[in-house]
């Protein structure tokens, strides 16, 4: 009783006291905040006045995790207070908080830290986590493998792809399976590298790494080995050889129909109104009726077929594959009659294409060096031997040959420009050159309309197609960049393997606004090789 009506005296005094020039006793803790861990769980701390005068505290607040002993006493700088860490139902994690003290002349905050370091074990299998490119969900298991109950809580890094549930409540060495399920629709082709996040109670724990194996197929696989393709702009119709049959494809919305042939085709030719076609065989030539896609005759002729054009004047001509110094086989198809071109011969192998006059036919020679480029009359319909280019070396040729679709200019496979004209003596002058290097044109298509050039070209080296598209402008054959073309997954019995595409044939639609082109997978030892046309929007 005479203690508190002491400190009651002591309290009056200093209120009745208090002014401007009077200071109330400061109160601190020594120390002044507080770190505890998993193995350092208790510490202490001691309340002082200053000036010393006795005072009383109490405690106001405390974190639900710490014990503080005793709650209230004296400021007298002796006594310890003692700071527990309740820590036996804490999982792993830093926590801060703080002590509050209240005395007589105000408020003490002591902070105090809390950070609890031991394992507890919580595990997703399987581990790694993989998705592989046939997967749209997997079972996973987790499991605690503390030994203690946890609350757990697992948080996607994307949200293409979940975990159901994605939270719970597991006892000691309790497993649970759940559903990681991905949604590809808006994936393209690539590995993703993602996480789950684990939070336990709460709070984050640990991160679990998932791979997302995703292949977006953008091409139209083919039942077989394409061995020519050509366009027809008019209907705009793919038709490609495929061993015996010929077919006529719409690659947008991927419907074809087919016609068998007498023989496996070796080339094929679109007339220019799209109407009929002429496929090349090892001494036949075969007139398909595009419209009705109906074989209408097969021709004999006196040559293996290595490339065939189909004129406007109803006549097919055909360039022998082998015994060098060979003329052109011109075919009447009105009549079936076969007719050699008349002034020079060509040499097998030369590969040839149509000019949109319909009046000559222009050639690239194979095996020749150098290589070259002629010009044929075919007005008359007998083919007759013009003349060959103005330059000997200078320029390559390299044996095969694309025209522009305005007639004005030659594309070669040595990437290699050429102006044409009716005139000799501007005909196949040289025109630029297309940007590379160490490479040839593999397939090329010009359209005048959006005055575009798109190639694909071959490495010199391993004679091999690339797996891009170059761009250049029609007219000063600037380059304009590349695209892509989307590879395969090939399916084997060990898995799947991702394998770029090697471009073949490639043709511009009428409004030059798709470039269609034929591909096919890269030869690679045990993997099977597959065909495929890939639909490229044209921007």
């Amino acid at each position: 009783m005479k203690r508190i009506l002491f400190l009651l005296c002591i309290n009056l005094f200093l209120l009745g006291c208090r002014d401007d020039r009077i200071e109330l006793p400061k109160v601190t803790a020594n120390p002044s905040q507080l770190s505890l861990t998993s193995d350092h769980t208790t510490d202490h701390f001691i309340l002082s006045a200053d000036p010393p005068v006795i005072l009383e505290w109490s405690l106001s607040y405390k974190p639900d995790w710490l014990d503080v002993s005793p709650a209230s006493g004296p400021v007298d700088g002796m006594n310890a207070i003692t700071v527990t860490a309740k820590t036996s139902t804490l999982l792993p994690q830093l926590l801060n908080d703080k002590i509050v003290i209240t005395t007589t002349t105000g408020k003490v905050e002591i902070p105090v830290s809390l950070n609890i370091t031991r394992s507890i074990a919580v595990q997703l299998s399987p581990a790694p986590l993989l998705v592989d490119y046939n997967e749209n969900s997997k079972s996973v298991i987790i499991k605690n493998n503390s030994s203690q109950t946890v609350n757990w809580q697992l948080e996607p890094s994307a949200t293409y792809f979940s975990i159901t549930p994605a939270s719970g409540t597991l006892a000691a060495n309790q497993t649970s399976t759940l559903t990681l399920a991905v949604n590809r629709s808006t994936l393209d082709t690539k590995i993703y590298a993602e996480t789950l996040a684990l939070k336990i109670g709460g709070v984050n724990n640990s991160t679990f790494p998932v791979s997302i194996n995703n292949f977006k197929e953008e091409k139209w696989i083919l039942d077989g080995a394409v061995t020519d393709a050509e366009y027809d702009r008019t209907g705009d119709n793919l038709i490609v050889i495929i061993g015996s049959k010929l077919y006529k494809l719409k690659p947008e919305t991927k419907t074809a129909v087919t016609v068998d042939l007498p023989l496996p085709g070796t080339c094929v030719s679109v007339g220019q109104n799209g109407q009929y076609a002429a496929v090349g065989h090892d001494a036949w030539v075969s007139l398909v009726n595009l419209s009705t896609m109906t074989l209408v005759q097969t021709y004999p002729v006196t040559a293996n077929a290595l490339d065939v054009v189909l004129a406007p004047n109803n006549w097919a001509y055909i360039f022998p594959k082998v015994d060098q110094w060979q003329n052109i086989r011109c075919i009447n198809l009105a009549t079936g009659t076969e007719m050699l071109n008349t002034g020079r011969q060509i040499y097998a192998g030369t590969k040839a294409k149509l000019h949109p006059s319909g009046n000559y036919i222009y050639g690239a020679n194979n095996g020749l060096s150098p290589s070259d480029a002629e010009k044929y009359d075919i007005s008359g319909g007998q083919a007759n031997f013009l003349y060959d280019s103005p330059y000997h070396g200078q320029y390559e040729f390299s044996g095969n040959l694309w025209m522009a679709d305005n007639g004005t200019k030659m594309f070669t496979r040595g990437r290699t420009v050429f102006n044409l004209s009716t005139n000799q003596a501007s005909d196949m002058t040289y025109a630029g050159t297309l940007a590379g290097s160490s490479a040839g044109v593999e397939t090329l298509d010009h359209i005048s309309s959006r005055n575009l050039v798109y190639a694909v070209y071959y490495d010199y080296s391993s004679q091999t197609p690339q797996n891009e598209i170059k761009i250049f402008s029609g007219d000063f054959l600037n380059s304009l960049g590349t695209k892509p073309i989307p590879g395969f997954l090939i399916t084997q019995a060990g898995g799947f393997q991702l394998v770029p595409s090697e471009g073949k044939y490639g043709f511009f639609n009428s409004a030059g606004t798709k470039f269609f082109i034929c591909v096919k997978s890269k030869t690679i030892t045990g993997v099977p090789v597959q065909w495929a046309v890939a639909t490229i929007n044209v921007n």
